[in-house]
C-alpha cells in the first residue's frame, strides 16, 4: 500500500491513520483510539494503521512490537472492544521503516454481511 521507506512523503488520510502507540510508560502500548480507527475502516474502503510513527510523519518505532501485537490480538478478539474481528494474522505485520520496528495493520472493508463493524457490544 506504502512504501515505508518513503514514510514522510504521505499524509494521513481516510485510508491511512498513524498513531504513536508510545504508552504512558513509553514502552508501547495500544492506543485507545485505535478502535474508532479500525470500525471506520472496515465500515468504508479499507485503510492502513501504522503503529510507531506520529503525526508528523516520524518514525518512533516500537520498543517490544511483538507484545503490542499479542496485546492487539487478544483486544480484537475479545467482544469488549469490537463486535467482530474480520482480520487475519497476515494483515497485522512487525515491519521496518528507517531502521525502526514499527507495527502496520491492514484493515480490508468487510463483506456487506458482516457490516457494520462497532465499537463494544452494543451498535
Amino acid at each position: 500500500m506504502i512504501n515505508l521507506e518513503k514514510i514522510s512523503e504521505y499524509k494521513e488520510n481516510n485510508q491511512l491513520e498513524l498513531k504513536l502507540a508510545q504508552g504512558r510508560d513509553g514502552r508501547g502500548a495500544i492506543p485507545a483510539s485505535i478502535w474508532e480507527t479500525y470500525s471506520a475502516f472496515a465500515n468504508t474502503d479499507g485503510g492502513l494503521i501504522l503503529l510507531g510513527v506520529n503525526d508528523n510523519l516520524e518514525v518512533v518505532g516500537i520498543a517490544n512490537p511483538e507484545k503490542l501485537v499479542q496485546d492487539f490480538w487478544n483486544l480484537l478478539n475479545s467482544k469488549s472492544k469490537v463486535n467482530r474481528n474480520i482480520l487475519m494474522e497476515r494483515n497485522v505485520k512487525i515491519e521496518a521503516a528507517e531502521g525502526k520496528k514499527i507495527i502496520s495493520i491492514t484493515v480490508p472493508r468487510a463483506e456487506r454481511s458482516l457490516r457494520p463493524i462497532f465499537l463494544g457490544k452494543d451498535p
